[in-house]
């Protein structure tokens, strides 16, 4: 899906335990921001951490937050984050 379309900016993943971010310069020399989250191998099945995306198209940013509606909490150990996409 990535490689033959120059207007994707971003992959969102999961299922895979762990956090990471990296920006990789695809095929047609587009940016695509890669986001894994999965927290499901973590103390009591990760007490149910959502990843949240707010996405300001006109600015072409996205905020990234995390929330535990189980907890009902957000993670101030994991701070918001804007990225340019």
């Amino acid at each position: 899906m990535v490689k033959p379309n120059s207007n994707v900016a971003a992959v969102f993943c999961g299922l895979i335990h762990g956090e990471y971010a990296a920006m990789v310069t695809a095929a047609h020399g587009n940016t695509v921001e890669n986001l894994l989250f999965d927290t499901q191998e973590d103390a009591h099945g990760g007490d149910g951490w959502l990843r949240l995306y707010k996405f300001y198209p006109g600015q072409n940013k996205v905020r990234r937050g995390h929330y535990s509606p189980y907890l009902k909490q957000y993670d101030t150990a994991r701070p918001a984050r804007l990225i340019s996409i």
